[in-house]
């Protein structure tokens, strides 16, 4: 008879967890600044990432190849499964971020903080340049 449930991690407060679209994959934010992956079926570890401070907030891009993280130092990452990087919008005034979200093309990350939601446009985020101020701008600000 198979168990009722498995144990994937120990220890640590977990804050939010996503699967992916097809179910194949499960991701967890948790308090330690972790953002973990584990294959659903199988249990088996993929990704165990290291971020500055706690993951508040997880989820996978459509196709399943990013996991978009928002962490409590007022960063939200995009991991990739591929070499390509990490986009990391940053609000000007480095507010924890608590929550946030994909919209359902991927184009945009909308993000909460405390009295404000930011929508970034992610292919305006990061890169190269991000001396320039209108690459790291939201496009759209409600609140404070």
């Amino acid at each position: 008879m198979p168990a009722a449930s498995v144990r994937l991690a120990q220890g640590g407060v977990i804050f939010d967890m996503d699967v992916s679209h097809s179910g194949r994959y499960l991701a967890a934010g948790l308090e330690d600044g972790h953002p973990r992956v584990w294959d659903w079926r199988s249990g088996q570890p993929l990704a165990d990432l290291k971020h500055t401070s706690g993951v508040e907030d997880v989820a996978f891009t459509s196709d399943e190849r990013q996991l978009v993280t928002a962490n409590l130092d007022g960063t939200a990452y995009v991991e990739s499964r591929h070499p390509a990087g990490s986009l990391t919008p940053r609000g000007p005034n480095g507010d924890e971020i608590h929550s946030m979200t994909l919209s359902p093309d991927d184009r945009y990350l909308a993000t909460g903080e405390i009295g404000t939601v930011r929508v970034w446009n992610r292919q305006r985020i990061g890169g190269d340049d991000d001396t320039d101020p209108d690459r790291s701008a939201p496009v759209a600000t409600k609140g404070q």
